[in-house]
């Protein structure tokens, strides 16, 4: 079993990285969600299942990337992805919940 320790000098980096990749992953969904939110354009399959495709692509060449450069510290980049995607929702539906 592997004994799991935070180390700031090793994981930090990686958890922030990871808070970056989150936040721009969550920035392509956006970029297709916000105009039809504001009703400048119809919803399509097309230019949401595209906005899906490329912010899993980030995240997952993220996660990639790190489990080939440095697989120690995957965990913290995991979690730093995971914070910042789910912040991200959070914060959307907060601002859709005070418009209405």
């Amino acid at each position: 079993m592997q004994n799991l320790v935070f180390d700031v000098e090793m994981h930090l980096p990686f958890l922030v990285g990871g808070l970056a990749t989150g936040a721009v992953s969550f920035a392509v969904l956006l970029l297709v969600l916000l105009p039809v939110v504001r009703h400048r354009c119809d919803a399509s399959m097309t230019k949401g299942f595209f906005g899906v495709t490329v912010s899993f692509v980030v995240l997952v060449g993220g996660v990639l990337l790190v489990h080939l450069l440095a697989s120690a510290a995957l965990l913290a980049y995991l979690v730093g992805e995971l914070v910042a995607f789910l912040v991200c929702w959070v914060v959307l539906a907060c601002a859709m919940i005070a418009r209405t």
